[in-house]
């Protein structure tokens, strides 16, 4: 059979529309981000003064807390938590 070419012209508008709105899309989320790019960072010529480092040395810990309320005050993975009232006793327990 023959197919009818009204048909191939539907599937070719239609693909063709398809096409059209997904650039039409694209071209105005690009464009948000380029905005919005605009207000973002600083400017690289420009000299920002930054720490060498954030994390604190030593925690000094007084008493029960989470590992996440220390990382969130500032500690890494190589800081040291000291328990405040340690006893060198041997087999005496860390007072908390």
């Amino acid at each position: 059979g023959v197919e009818d070419p009204s048909s191939l012209s539907h599937e070719l508008s239609v693909a063709a529309s398809v096409i059209f709105y997904f650039a039409v899309v694209a071209m105005i989320l690009h464009s948000l981000n380029m905005v919005s790019g605009l207000f973002r960072g600083g400017i690289v010529g420009e000299e920002n003064e930054a720490s060498s480092s954030i994390e604190i040395d030593t925690y000094n810990l007084a008493s029960a807390t989470s590992v996440s309320r220390i990382l969130a005050s500032g500690a890494g993975m190589e800081t040291m938590v000291v328990p405040v009232g340690e006893s060198d006793e041997k087999g005496s327990a860390t007072d908390l």
